[in-house]
């Protein structure tokens, strides 16, 4: 009845991608707090999505289908959702705007040479090393920068946060590798995720 290769092994991607759509949503009308909290779910759901898709038995197709639409989930979740936060925190000057286009450019030229490789060399297993900042990351980095919002002065914040995103889209498509997590790793990163939660819960209440 629909097109697309659906089971449970896309369950977690999809869910991330709602984290998104709801997080920009709440960073629309002002709720930032909330919507870094979306942006940090939408990170432990791509963290999960990967081992849990491998544990289930799937075709080629639906291999291919999985690193698809991980990496659409991505764009959305990690470098358009961000960019809406940061535009809904005032960030709209010319070089704001600058720094956005290069975030994007370096997000989707990372993610498609990903894809690339992928799918000539790993489509039969797991990746081990990513070539680049993975875009992910940013489901971290960015929520733990807006720690430093309840601590520093607002022009000092917003011209750290710049560099910090400037940085980030230099790292998307710097040529090196990083090893991708995996087993007790993943649960680090998913309690180091709730801890920024509840930092950040913490600091504004």
């Amino acid at each position: 009845m629909f097109i697309g290769y659906h089971n449970r092994s896309v369950i977690l991607t999809y869910l991330g991608v709602c984290f998104g759509i709801l997080g920009m949503n709440l960073a629309f009308h002002g709720e930032i707090l909330y919507a870094f909290l979306c942006l940090l779910a939408a990170g432990i759901c791509d963290i999960f999505d990967g081992p849990i898709a491998r544990k289930c038995k799937r075709n080629k197709k639906e291999k291919m289908f999985g690193v698809e639409i991980d990496s659409l989930a991505d764009i959305i979740n990690f470098v358009v959702f961000p960019i809406v936060i940061f535009h809904c925190m005032g960030y709209d000057s010319w070089y704001h705007y600058l720094i956005y286009t290069m975030f994007a450019l370096g997000g989707v030229i990372r993610l498609a040479y990903f894809n690339v490789e992928a799918l000539s060399f790993h489509l039969g297993g797991p990746v081990k090393y990513y070539s680049g900042l993975p875009v992910t990351t940013t489901s971290f980095i960015f929520p733990i920068c807006y720690i430093l919002s309840f601590i520093l002065k607002p022009e000092v914040f917003e011209g750290i946060m710049t560099g910090v995103i400037l940085l980030v889209a230099f790292l998307f498509t710097f040529c090196f590798k990083i090893k991708k997590l995996s087993g007790k790793f993943l649960y680090f990163f998913a309690f180091f995720a709730v801890v920024i939660a509840v930092t950040l819960l913490l600091l504004y209440f």
